[in-house]
């Protein structure tokens, strides 16, 4: 018959419970589930419970060594699943969470360097390409593209919407939550890991995923050759994940030595502890300590009673809201494309290729052809005006 634990009003069998089925459901506390694994974990070391005397117990806890006990449980299961699930090079880590435990001059400036790379770089792509975006509208309604070719413009098209169909479809897959949320999450939990630094961590990469969604659409559509395409895609794709590019094995294995340490201390000295303050239940003989280290000794803390849940539950929800907002930017962008193909086909001589066939949905709900409103002139004034106002100002300031 396997284990049964029941924690939070539901019922769980012990054999079934990793890091890697932690799941947060609404309506729960992040540190209730959190605890959930640890008391797993922790009731499945034999080695501790019998140090721990809850395999022999033969009486009962009062209500304040209950307590205790729980929250030995807790520190001990949180080490556990600490050392043997998620501090290994096979979970999906950042440089900024190894950052947050690991504050070693090497590991810091390597964190700045990412940081640096996924704020900076879009910015400058997204301001070396918006006017030249601009610029391409006014030269497309004029009949004054690169790409005049309709069989060109169909292959460019078509690059230029798989591409960025393809980082919608890697958003989709973020709907129920990432692996890095979820290790974010539980690292908030063990004290050695700095809150703000996960933090900050976290907002480095929930600002790169918003501009670089921007910025992938920006570039295609300014690209004029299937290299350049395939080349800006994988670019972008690089200041995405260059934070989890930039990790050392050797700072992994590091974080789970000390993890490793601290976990022999709760089943040596710590577990001491507990025995000198767990020792008026019915049965139990009075514990004498004799190592007067451990004697004089406080019990190790309950992380989970500190844990930063308002903190957390607001990265949840910028977590969320990052996803879907990416997805829409992303399948504007598709729809984007799309017209801008449309456009230039109709521009391009000698073509027959339209993909009107596309837009027709839009005149059962304004009325009109949408692609022909974006085409008339009054549609691109502002444009017109932009330009304009750019060579005034270029003719305003004197030759030096």
């Amino acid at each position: 018959m396997a284990p049964i634990l029941f924690a939070i009003g539901v019922q769980i069998d012990l054999n079934d419970v990793s890091f890697n089925e932690l799941n947060f459901p609404e309506g729960h506390k992040i540190s209730d589930e959190i605890g959930q694994l640890a008391i797993a974990s922790a009731l499945r070391d034999t080695e501790l419970l019998y140090e721990m005397g809850l395999a022999t117990q033969a009486g009962h806890y009062e209500d304040a060594e209950s307590k205790v006990v729980v929250e030995f449980l807790k520190v001990a299961g949180l080490r556990r699943v600490a050392c043997d699930e998620v501090l290994r090079e096979e979970v999906d880590w950042d440089i900024y969470q190894i950052a947050a435990g690991l504050r070693s001059p090497a590991v810091l400036l390597a964190a700045v360097t990412c940081a640096a790379i996924q704020i900076l770089s879009p910015l400058a792509v997204f301001y070396a390409n918006i006017k030249q975006e601009v610029s391409d509208l006014h030269d497309i309604r004029l009949g004054l593209g690169e790409i005049t070719d309709p069989t060109n413009v169909m292959v460019l098209t078509f690059l230029k919407f798989i591409f960025v169909m393809y980082n919608l479809v890697l958003e989709l897959r973020e709907l129920d939550g990432d692996d890095g949320s979820r290790l974010t999450l539980f690292l908030a939990a063990l004290p050695q890991f700095s809150t703000t630094g996960l933090c900050m961590g976290a907002l480095c990469n929930f600002v790169a995923r918003l501009m670089v969604s921007v910025c992938i659409v920006l570039v295609m559509l300014v690209s004029t050759s299937p290299v350049d395409i395939v080349l800006n895609s994988l670019a972008l794709s690089f200041i995405v994940l260059v934070d989890n590019e930039a990790i050392m094995p050797g700072w992994i294995e590091d974080l789970h030595e000390e993890q490793k340490a601290r976990k022999y201390q709760m089943q040596t000295k710590d577990v001491r502890i507990f025995q000198r303050i767990v020792t008026h239940a019915s049965v139990r003989a009075k514990v004498v300590i004799e190592d007067e280290e451990v004697a004089t000794l406080v019990p190790p803390a309950d992380f989970l009673a500190r844990y930063p849940e308002r903190l957390m539950g607001v990265y949840r929800l910028v977590s969320w809201l990052v996803c879907r907002i990416n997805i829409l930017a992303l399948g504007s962008g598709c729809i984007y494309i799309l017209w801008q193909g449309n456009q230039m086909l109709k521009h391009a001589p000698g073509s027959t290729f339209s993909f009107d066939y596309l837009f027709d949905w839009t005149n059962g709900i304004f009325g009109s052809d949408l692609s022909d409103s974006f085409d008339s002139s009054d549609s691109f004034g502002s444009s017109d005006s932009f330009l304009s106002l750019e060579k005034e100002l270029v003719t305003a300031v004197p030759a030096s």
